[in-house]
């Protein structure tokens, strides 16, 4: 199987047809970690493309 069949095979559910970019998680994470966020408790953030909301 080669790179391109994987990738497609992977992505294949995922609404956005693609899988997130580093700088796209890091940029949640910094979000959740930031002391102004501080009023934010118990909530999952999906970052998965939306397939989660299948």
């Amino acid at each position: 199987m080669s790179e391109a069949e994987a990738l497609a095979e992977l992505t294949r559910g995922v609404p956005t047809k693609r899988v997130g970019e580093v700088d796209e998680i890091v940029t949640d994470i910094l979000y959740l970690a930031d002391p102004a966020n501080s009023f934010m408790t118990g909530h999952a953030l999906a970052l998965d493309g939306g397939i989660g909301a299948i």
